[in-house]
């Protein structure tokens, strides 16, 4: 799992629990989910034991799970369980806005390898390996239809303060991302790293110095 290695870099303080999506790592053999509330649901169910006891949380994700992130928001408001501290968003603006003015899981394969390419974190030599590239396609294709659909929801506000990070390499418009503003009633920090959609792989340690600083910030 991608964040494994990130523990190396957090405080020692904090405990790093990743999460996995279905249909990948531990969870292979599990149907990916074929719906964003259906994604939710499954992550709510197997993190709300965690999130409602009595230690703070905060909650990271990027790209795709920046918008899965914030939609665990809601479904944790609905349910009355204690809300995390800080939510991190990286590589994505706000979920309430259409990020592109075409749907990527709809293209063709070809189209599809270009536009993935192009956002970095996916080398040539994957795309070339037959095999590879016909177990995760579905995958990838899967992953970009939920980061494109409705939330379902919009009016739902955090309570929390939001870090936003993005690379300015990346597609994402300036609107976009200062759309995070309207998603919350604290506050809202932006950073912009040299990069593409994936900077994080090349700004690690400084995505997580941010972690560190806002979290031991609010102890």
């Amino acid at each position: 799992m991608y964040y494994y290695n990130w523990k190396n870099y957090l405080d020692e303080s904090f405990e790093l629990i990743p999460v996995e999506y279905a249909g990948r790592g531990r969870r292979i053999e599990e149907p990916l989910n074929m719906h964003l509330i259906e994604l939710v649901d499954d992550l709510f169910n197997k993190l709300a034991v965690l999130m409602n006891q009595d230690k703070q949380y905060a909650l990271y994700g990027h790209s795709m799970g920046a918008k899965v992130a914030f939609a665990l928001c809601q479904k944790i408001a609905s349910m009355n369980i204690q809300p995390p501290v800080h939510v991190f968003c990286s590589g994505s603006g706000s979920p309430y806005m259409r990020i592109r003015d075409r749907l990527l899981h709809d293209l063709d394969d070809i189209e599809f390898k270009h536009e993935i390419l192009a956002m970095g974190g996916t080398t040539t030599e994957f795309f070339a390996q037959k095999e590879l590239l016909q177990f995760y396609m579905p995958i990838l294709k899967n992953d970009l239809k939920l980061a494109e659909s409705n939330l379902g929801f919009t009016d739902f506000r955090l309570n929390c303060n939001i870090t936003v990070m993005n690379g300015n390499e990346d597609k994402i418009t300036i609107a976009q991302i200062i759309g995070w503003q309207q998603t919350t009633t604290g506050k809202c920090i932006f950073y912009n790293f040299k990069g593409r959609h994936f900077f994080i792989n090349d700004q690690k340690k400084e995505v997580i110095g941010i972690i560190n600083k806002t979290l031991l910030s609010n102890n």
